[in-house]
C-alpha cells in the first residue's frame, strides 16, 4: 500500500511549526509518514517536534545541531531512498 511521506525543515519557526503540523494531521487519508527536522533552532522548535513525535507515531522528529549543516541521516534525499516506488514524497515548507 502506497503511503505519503512529507517533509518539513524548521528554523526557529515556533510561531507557525503547530499550525503547520495540525494542518497534515488534519488530512483525510491517514496513510503517511512526517519527517520534520529541527533545523539547528534556538527558540521552541525543537521541543513542539518532540512533543509531536511521542503524541502521534507518523511524526518522524530529527534534528540537525547547525543550520543547513545535514546530520547524517536527516537529509530528504536520503529519506528518499528508502522509500517504496509508489511511495509519494512531498514538501511541506
Amino acid at each position: 500500500m502506497s503511503k505519503c511521506v512529507v517533509y518539513t525543515s524548521a528554523y526557529n519557526a515556533e510561531k507557525t511549526l503547530q499550525r503547520t503540523i495540525d494542518s497534515i494531521l488534519s488530512q483525510s487519508d491517514p496513510n503517511f509518514v512526517y519527517y520534520i527536522v529541527d533545523n539547528g533552532s534556538n527558540d521552541s522548535t525543537g521541543k513542539i517536534i518532540h512533543r509531536m513525535a511521542q503524541s502521534d507515531s507518523r511524526i518522524i522528529s530529527l534534528r540537525n545541531e547547525k543550520n543547513n549543516v545535514w546530520e547524517p541521516g536527516n537529509e530528504w534525499w536520503r529519506i528518499m531512498r528508502n522509500l517504496h516506488e509508489d511511495d509519494l514524497f512531498c514538501f511541506l515548507d
